[in-house]
């Protein structure tokens, strides 16, 4: 929930860690003349070591494979993206430049060289380029992948789409292209497609996790809990980048029973989705012995404070291999454990995909000291109810901006009399609180002493005694529903999770919106602005 549904995966090389680390001069040795399959590989290679942050060693190899490969310009495209990721991004325009100077031929230079355009986010020149190496190889899928990408990068997913189911008539079952063709699909709430696509892309075979994953996304909106929770599994397949390492040696739950026995719960993925599966782990401290949960330490204070049967600590995790690593030195210092299980399986293991509701909602408990400095200085605002809001992520350029909606659109809201509107977003906003001022003549109130990024115990204190919170799906949203407030989920689609009435499984105080038609952020803003004054009315009562 912290975030959009999991975006298109991209291609050729995975997507490597940013940062600035050494650059080292080149010790190039000539090599024999390579072929083009070789060429590519070679590239893939070095990009990986780029993204362990290893610059210096990936730029020798490419150097390397640029004497290797003379003519060909693939190894320029390869140094543009390493000299991008490792924070030199003036160096990598002057290189692309070079290597965009001749037009490509091969297959593989109009792929990879589309790949650094992308990664560059020049998604324009990455379809220009990439449009003329379909004219030039109409019947390579890949290429047709490659320039449905550029349709997702630019907020065209119209185009992509097309792109997409071109490259299936060439190549049925291509994986890239049936598995990011399925999302748009359930983008678009067209569920049962999505489904159908997926069906058929699998057959009979268990072994593609990246498009069993998907489907899970689509099983789930479409409220097939057992099936999607199951196929949620496969985002544990360690051939997913996605998927964490975990260097502890204990053996996975199987949901059995655990009476008497110890167990771990792992953290996965983002601060919001940890929020939101800390629901299930009330559901193990039940069923165990014993209980360790593992959080992202910004976390500990109120998961303490909520799960005090269970011992809590902070996980400890850095990239590796293209993949968050988490490290378990610390189980060392405590008895020993019998087992463990993701946060994320819990609701299939121990409840084979329904999980059971629970009175009252909320499930994370405030500070109570922190919640009553809060509580009086809201009251100092006034006797209006106190609404909070948080329009959008904090990554929301390029292709994920459109699951935000813009402020622009928001007059609706602000229009309603009687509310004071309180910001609650987590970075830096203040012209677009000025803006807010400005252009509908409504002050959100701030309290800037608070970090609502870092500081989750007294972001927490404050959303607790809010009468409202109206979130797009972000971590904010997922700490308001786990605190029990009554949330407004403002999306641009279905979400993947599964609803019960229009509100989460998991957090019954949280009512998702999203528009009739995926984009249209009007007709989701006027369901917000008719729900917002019964929520507030019924909460009165």
């Amino acid at each position: 929930m912290s975030a959009p549904p999991p975006g298109p995966r991209d291609g050729p090389a995975s997507e490597p860690s940013a940062g600035p680390g050494p650059v080292e001069p080149s010790a190039s040795a000539v090599e024999p003349p390579l072929e083009p399959g070789e060429v590519a590989q070679r590239m893939q290679d070095a990009l990986r070591l780029a993204g362990e942050r290893f610059y210096g060693a990936a730029m020798d190899a490419l150097a390397d494979l640029k004497l290797a490969a003379p003519g060909n310009p693939l190894p320029l495209y390869g140094l543009s993206q390493v000299f991008r990721i490792s924070g030199r991004a003036d160096d990598a325009d002057r290189l692309q430049a070079v290597a965009f100077s001749a037009p490509p031929d091969s297959v593989e230079a109009f792929r990879f060289g589309g790949h650094a355009l992308r990664n560059a986010e020049r998604f324009a020149a990455a379809a220009r380029f990439l449009g003329r190496g379909v004219e030039l190889h109409p019947d390579e899928p890949d290429l047709w992948v490659s320039l449905a990408l550029t349709g997702d990068g630019r907020n065209d997913p119209d185009f992509a789409m097309r792109c997409y189911r071109r490259a299936l008539e060439l190549k049925p079952g291509l994986t890239l292209a049936c598995a990011n063709l399925g999302l748009l699909l359930f983008e678009k709430d067209l569920l049962d497609e999505g489904i159908a696509l997926y069906d058929k892309a699998l057959g009979d075979t268990d072994n593609a996790p990246q498009i069993r994953f998907n489907r899970s996304l689509c099983l789930l909106a479409a409220g097939r809990h057992a099936e999607g929770w199951a196929d949620y599994e496969a985002r544990l397949a360690p051939v997913l980048p996605s998927s964490a390492i975990r260097h502890h040696r204990l053996p996975r739950w199987d949901g059995g029973d655990l009476s008497g026995r110890s167990i771990l719960v792992c953290a996965e993925q983002g601060i919001g989705d940890e929020i939101l599966f800390a629901r299930g782990t009330l559901d193990v401290i039940e069923r165990a012995g014993r209980v360790v949960v593992e959080c992202h330490p910004k976390l500990v204070p109120i998961f303490a404070r909520s799960f005090p049967k269970a011992e809590v600590r902070g996980n400890v995790h850095r990239a590796e291999s293209g993949r968050f690593a988490y490290y378990y030195d610390w189980l060392r210092t405590m008895p020993p454990i019998d087992c463990y299980i993701e946060a994320g399986s819990i609701v299939h293991l121990a409840h084979q995909g329904r999980l059971p509701l629970r009175d009252p909602p909320g499930y994370l408990v405030a500070d109570p000291v922190k919640r009553a400095h809060w509580h009086d200085r809201l009251a100092a605002l006034g006797p209006q109810p106190k609404v909070g809001i948080c329009w959008r992520s904090q990554l929301h350029t390029g292709k994920r901006s459109r699951f935000y909606s813009s402020l622009e659109d928001w007059g609706p809201v602000f229009a309603l009399p009687g509310i004071t509107f309180v910001n609650v977003q987590y970075d830096k906003c203040g012209p677009e609180l000025a803006m807010i001022r400005e252009r509908f003549g409504v002050t959100v109130h701030d309290f800037p002493e608070i970090d609502h990024k870092n500081d989750l115990d007294t972001a927490a204190a404050l959303a607790a005694d809010l009468d409202l919170v109206i979130s797009a799906p972000t971590a904010v949203a997922a700490m308001a529903g786990a605190l029990g407030v009554p949330t407004l989920v403002l999306g641009n689609q279905r979400p993947w999770l599964p609803l019960v009435d229009g509100c989460y499984t998991y957090q019954p105080s949280v009512r998702v919106i999203f528009p009739d038609t995926p984009g249209d952020w009007p007709n989701a803003i006027a369901k917000v602005a008719d729900w917002l004054p019964r929520t507030l009315e019924a909460r009165a009562r």
